[in-house]
């Protein structure tokens, strides 16, 4: 007798288990929904999107260089240390690019860029803006 009312009571609770988890209103995300790829798709290594001031920029040879301070870092890419907000930065812009983005480049204007770190191996690092994002 025992054992049979061991056995029923084993045998509602896996119904019950069974019955709640159909009827549970939560709904599971689609796997292929563009919320669940989101994480797939990042920036190159290296490199990290920022809001930054332009505070002065000067040519040197075939590049152009601009002093800016990071106001906002919105996303890294992978190997890439983190970069304190307010620090001031030196950052490589190439000739091509400073003459298509040659108006958005002004003393006080505050771009959305996309800057690459490279370190060369026996001298310093050095940051490169590699395109704007606005």
């Amino acid at each position: 007798m025992l054992k049979r009312s061991l056995l029923f009571s084993g045998y509602l609770l896996i119904l019950f288990s069974i019955s709640f988890s159909c009827s549970s209103k939560e709904t599971k995300k689609d796997n292929n929904s563009p919320d669940s790829l989101k994480h797939l798709i990042s920036i190159p290594p290296g490199t990290a999107d920022v809001k930054a001031e332009i505070l002065k920029y000067s040519k040197d040879e075939s590049d152009f260089i601009c002093r800016l301070k990071i106001r906002e870092v919105f996303e890294y890419g992978a190997s890439i240390s983190p970069i304190p907000p307010n620090s001031e930065i030196e950052a490589y812009i190439s000739k091509n690019l400073f003459e298509k983005e040659e108006n958005k480049i002004k003393e006080g204007e505050i771009v959305s860029i996309r800057i690459s770190k490279t370190s060369v191996p026996g001298d310093k690092e050095y940051w490169t803006i590699t395109m704007f994002n606005n």
